[in-house]
């Protein structure tokens, strides 16, 4: 059935229901969602707003020169709140999770550490919490 709207405030209020397992998908199209866990609802709202619920490190990637890896290695073991890990499928590539709640003096910190200490960073890129991580945590509340 075709519906014809008179009302113009009202075209720009469409709703589609998808189901899908794919959620960097529904990410990019939706900008609300509805979670359920075994016919349960667990989460139901903005996208954003179901991704800043869940308590996350946040992560991020650094890419150095090969010849500076050993010292920047070196340089973030001695930080504080910071996790550090070889990415191993990009060799010169480091991941952080930062563990504090300062993430912007941290990240400051490390790239200004980094820099004074000559190492060549080539890229420095922050991650945001994706819904995929966001659902994870979720199911895992509930089963717990």
């Amino acid at each position: 059935m075709l519906q014809v709207v008179k009302d113009a405030a009202a075209v720009n209020q469409v709703a589609v229901i998808i189901s899908s397992h794919q959620l960097e998908v529904v990410e990019e199209i939706c900008s609300q969602v509805l979670i359920l866990n075994k016919g349960h609802l667990v989460a139901a709202g903005k996208v954003s707003d179901i991704k800043q619920k869940i308590p996350a490190s946040p992560a991020c990637r650094i890419e150095v020169s090969s010849e500076t890896m050993q010292k920047a290695l070196a340089i973030l073991a001695q930080m504080e709140d910071v996790r550090v890990e070889r990415n191993s499928n990009r060799q010169n590539e480091i991941l952080i999770s930062i563990q504090g709640k300062d993430v912007t003096n941290t990240v400051n910190a490390i790239l200004q550490s980094l820099i004074q200490a000559g190492v060549s960073v080539e890229s420095f890129t922050k991650e945001s919490v994706s819904l995929s991580d966001a659902f994870l945590s979720m199911i895992e509340e509930v089963q717990a």
